[in-house]
């Protein structure tokens, strides 16, 4: 989720948990590479 210039509101991620999706931020990418590349 591109949060560069705001961040997402929380309605959109709790729509996203709701249909088991997890979010990631932008900002945070490098923090899951790993886990999204396996």
């Amino acid at each position: 989720m591109n949060d560069e210039n705001r961040p997402p509101t929380t309605s959109i991620v709790e729509a996203l948990r709701n249909y088991d999706i997890v979010p990631v931020l932008w900002t945070r990418r490098d923090d899951v590479r790993q886990e999204l590349a396996a």
